[in-house]
């Protein structure tokens, strides 16, 4: 977790290779959610609702981080498909 400046009134600012650093820090949920689904069957640690509110707050990092990897990917293949002709 990312814990540099974390009482600072601008922490939302902050970001690393380009994603942001709250999100980097929600990933915890992620990693939680998928242990509770193993863990669920064999011990009810968590409760069914927790564990579903857990799982939608995780969808939010891993929204973001597939939406920089599709811009990332459009990025480079534009440049791989357009001919000089038409770059100015």
């Amino acid at each position: 977790m990312c814990t540099y400046q974390a009482a600072n009134m601008y922490y939302y600012k902050y970001s690393i290779n380009g994603v942001n650093i709250i999100l980097l820090n929600s990933l915890v949920f992620v990693v939680v959610s998928i242990m509770g689904h193993f863990v669920q069957p064999v011990h009810d640690a968590l409760g069914s609702g927790v564990l579903f509110v857990i799982s939608m707050i995780s969808v939010i990092p891993l929204a973001n981080l597939i939406g920089l990897c599709i811009t990332s990917i459009a990025v480079r293949l534009r440049v791989l498909c357009l001919p000089d002709v038409f770059v100015r």
